[in-house]
């Protein structure tokens, strides 16, 4: 896909999970999500923040600091502590306004799938655990998946086994060598992004 054509898909999935959450009821937003310790509220909260470290990285780094470098920690805790003191209309305004496709980072970036992953992967980490289903476009999640799989390849992890052999029913991709596992990219990819989830 063209980086338009990515920047596209990145809109569209935007409006698909705000509608996703319009439906949920409160109860809902307090619940796991696939993310560790985080509740739905709390991812909302992240794809928020990355609005800004898209356009500003300044802040960005300075909140890393506050945190003495731990990016996982600084993440999360930025996440709950934007996501705690709002309403759920408020986050879902927040969301809505949020453009990713247009932000400096999205421009310049080498790996331009980047803001199609986040919205993508933490999209199923809202809806899986609530039983909630995406029919996703799979042109859409090639790239997504490449991302993963050169994510993986550099910094070894995100719950690949090593024997394995990832092959999408639904598309041409594949990847890893030892015993297949055959299922749709959409399964493929989240199992990439290093989620637990029951086969």
């Amino acid at each position: 896909m063209k980086r338009a054509q990515l920047h596209e898909a990145v809109a569209d999935e935007r409006r698909a999970l705000i509608e996703d959450l319009a439906r949920l009821n409160h109860g809902d937003w307090e619940r796991p999500s696939l993310c560790d310790a985080w509740s739905v509220r709390d991812v909302v909260g992240h794809l928020i923040r990355l609005e800004s470290v898209y356009r500003y990285s300044a802040p960005f780094f300075l909140g890393l600091a506050r945190y003495g470098l731990r990016l996982n920690t600084y993440i999360r805790e930025d996440a709950r502590r934007r996501a705690s003191g709002a309403t759920t209309d408020e986050l879902l305004d927040a969301l809505s306004k949020t453009r990713y496709e247009t932000a400096p980072f999205a421009a310049w970036h080498p790996i331009a799938a980047v803001p199609l992953s986040e919205l993508v992967v933490h999209g199923q980490d809202i809806r899986i655990p609530l039983g909630r289903t995406r029919a996703f476009d799979v042109e859409r999640l090639v790239p997504v998946a490449n991302l993963l799989k050169r994510r993986l390849g550099v910094i070894g992890k995100g719950g690949r086994p090593s024997d394995v052999r990832f092959e999408a029913s639904d598309a041409d991709w594949s990847w890893g060598k030892g015993q297949v596992v055959r299922a749709p990219l959409a399964s493929i990819v989240i199992r990439l992004a290093g989620r637990r989830v029951e086969d």
